[in-house]
């Protein structure tokens, strides 16, 4: 069975629409997902982290509620949009990753709040699972446009600093790290602390860091972005540390003429994700697919062969790649192996006629005329007319090649070559 990446998501969240978007994005890449409904956090455990009077005004729409408004639907709405980066962690915790398609709203610190947020979720979702006795410490890495000031408000004010460590990478960048040259030196060092830290969850806001005209920002392109996610996700399975991540703050709506779309972005930090936590991901498996079959045009079938184990190491389940290495196996004369292969992908998909057709003709290779029949009969009538024709295409090529002969084809096969005009 594939697995999945759990998603917490709620489409009906008004400060959430930014991310509207995504799941849909998601579903053309082919990433397998489960969708999750957030948990919808209680009045007390907004003081985990902020001032009680702070948030009662809020709550009363006495005070302003960072989005520049009164709004009663904002404030409704923020019980689930921090509920989603808990649930989000909850479900890390169970199985190693997570997303949450929400804002941390990492600006909104102990007693205030602007920029857009309103209440801090990363640090509620750190504070409640530390009260609830899930972790005693955790990371809060921040790589997103802008200070994570409210963030660093909270830890400091409470603190917090031998439970949370906290990282924010336009911190790092105001002291003069400002290039994206300099972002896998700086990472290496977190690296590093977070060795000696020991977090039991880290919570990672992602950043498209899209506008390079940000003075203290570090513009990076979808390569950087890549490699920096990668980075992050690999470094928190060697901690043995499972991840939740937000996705970029900045909406794809907001960008400008000569700014990079950071949908884009987020979409590549799911991909990184699939290929480090072994999540399906049919956009990356097409794409390594297309690698193995130029290999095999350049006759390099030994590379297609190891291309192609590394990819069931991650997708077993993923009949596709069982054929290609069967090709190349059998190109490399590797031919019991090439039929292991091939029974692999039928046990997969049996109605698979490609696989079905290069048994037949790895048995032919191995001189079991008997076995290739025996093969066919087992699973021909579970094909469709059009899922038949590589079967006869091999069969018609074995004739011609002088490897069978006509009166060795089992009586009812030979009915149904006839019924095709192949015989």
């Amino acid at each position: 069975m594939r697995r999945r990446l759990p998603v917490v998501y709620r489409s009906a969240l008004p400060i959430a629409f930014r991310f509207n978007k995504l799941p849909n994005e998601l579903a053309k890449l082919g990433i397998e997902i489960e969708l999750i409904e957030p948990l919808a956090l209680e009045r007390k455990d907004f003081y985990l982290t902020h001032e009680q009077n702070f948030v009662d005004e809020i709550l009363a729409l006495k005070k302003p509620n960072g989005h520049g408004t009164y709004s009663k639907d904002v404030v409704e709405g923020m019980p689930f949009v921090c509920g989603a980066v808990y649930r989000a962690a909850l479900k890390a915790l169970e199985s190693g990753v997570a997303a949450a398609l929400v804002s941390g709203f990492r600006h909104a610190g102990h007693a205030q709040n602007g920029k857009g947020s309103t209440f801090n979720g990363l640090t509620l979702t750190a504070m409640k699972l530390i009260a609830e006795t899930k972790v005693s410490r955790l990371a809060i890495i921040d790589l997103d446009n802008g200070l994570a000031d409210g963030t660093q408000d909270i830890i400091d004010r409470l603190c917090l600093h031998d439970r949370i460590f906290h990282f924010s990478i336009d911190a790092a960048n105001s002291k003069g790290n400002s290039s994206s040259d300099d972002l896998m030196s700086t990472l290496l060092q977190v690296q590093e602390r977070l060795l000696d830290f020991k977090p039991e969850i880290i919570i990672y806001q992602a950043g498209a860091n899209n506008n390079p005209l940000h003075r203290h920002e570090a513009y990076l392109d979808e390569d950087q972005i890549s490699q920096r996610d990668s980075f992050i996700f690999q470094m928190a399975k060697g901690l043995q540390a499972p991840i939740v991540w937000i996705p970029s703050e900045m909406p794809s709506s907001s960008a400008q003429p000569g700014e990079s779309d950071s949908l884009a972005f987020d979409l590549i930090t799911f991909e990184e994700a699939c290929l480090v936590f072994d999540i399906f991901c049919r956009s990356l498996a097409n794409e390594a697919m297309g690698v193995v079959d130029e290999l095999c045009r350049l006759q390099d079938y030994r590379s297609a062969s190891e291309i192609c184990d590394h990819w069931l190491g991650k997708y077993p389940e993923e009949s596709d790649f069982w054929i290609l290495k069967g090709i190349a196996d059998g190109h490399q004369g590797n031919n019991l192996m090439a039929q292991n292969c091939f029974l692999e992908a039928l046990a997969r998909r049996s109605d698979d006629g490609v696989a079905l057709a290069n048994l037949f003709a790895a048995c032919l290779n191995l001189g079991l005329v008997e076995r290739s029949f025996d093969m066919i009969s087992r699973f021909i009538s579970g094909l469709s007319v059009d899922q038949r024709e590589p079967v006869f295409d091999k069969v018609d090529e074995a004739i011609r090649q002088k490897l069978i002969t006509c009166d060795q084809l089992p009586e009812h096969f030979s009915k149904l070559l006839s019924q095709r005009g192949r015989v």
